[in-house]
């Protein structure tokens, strides 16, 4: 297992699946053997209105304290995750919806205010949920599959806990959610070949290995040090 020290925000606005989608990340890499310290933010409002965020730092080591930069920004609402840019870290990793609900204008992209040293990933989350679940639900699992393949993760720790959370419901809901996180690791994987990592298992570490990486090949990126250091 490499060293690995790397923070991970989840932002959108309240109803995106925000808080679950950190969730699973914090389950999926404490699984995978690795120390995670989690926190959230979230409005007071049940649904519909203020900004989400997930904040999880992920090492190899003993994490005590949350981290001051962004290693990989996941959008699940571009406007709102405008006010993350800040703390990207250089050669950060950002994650949008290329193909968003409703329209954004220039002046409340995401993209017009990352510092341009960001990596970015366009994903159509919405259209890619509703492909492989009949619904936009699962977006936030299209976003987490995306980045799963990007960084080096393997599905299967996703898999699984996605199973676990949603096994009560039956085990259609458990398929259609894994289908959804499936859906955005498989379009990343041929979308992003070129550009893709491996922070968090080196590729000879067979215990992670799985079908599916078959098709992943490690991107070459100088800055990698940077977010295992």
């Amino acid at each position: 297992m490499p060293e690995v020290d790397f923070t991970i925000e989840v932002c959108g606005m309240a109803g995106d699946g925000t808080i679950a989608a950190g969730a699973l990340i914090n389950e999926a890499m404490s699984h995978g053997g690795f120390s995670v310290l989690g926190f959230d933010s979230y409005p007071a409002e049940i649904r519909g209105f203020g900004r989400c965020v997930t904040n999880s730092r992920i090492g190899s080591d003993v994490i005590l304290a949350l981290g001051e930069q962004t290693h990989a920004l996941i959008s699940l609402n571009d406007e709102q995750s405008r006010s993350r840019a800040p703390f990207l870290a250089e050669n950060g990793l950002v994650f949008f919806d290329s193909n968003p609900p409703a329209y954004i204008p220039e002046e409340k992209s995401l993209l017009s205010v990352l510092p341009p040293s960001a990596q970015v990933f366009g994903i159509p989350f919405s259209n890619l949920a509703s492909e492989a679940a009949g619904s936009t639900r699962g977006r936030n699992l299209t976003a987490l599959g995306g980045f799963a393949a990007v960084a080096g993760i393997d599905p299967n720790l996703f898999r699984e806990i996605i199973k676990v959370k949603f096994k009560p419901k039956g085990d259609r809901v458990v398929d259609i959610n894994i289908a959804s996180f499936d859906s955005g690791y498989k379009y990343s994987v041929e979308k992003f070949q070129d550009r893709l990592h491996e922070f968090f298992f080196a590729p000879e570490d067979s215990r992670w290995a799985s079908s599916s990486d078959a098709l992943r090949k490690p991107g070459n990126w100088d800055g990698c040090d940077r977010l295992r250091a």
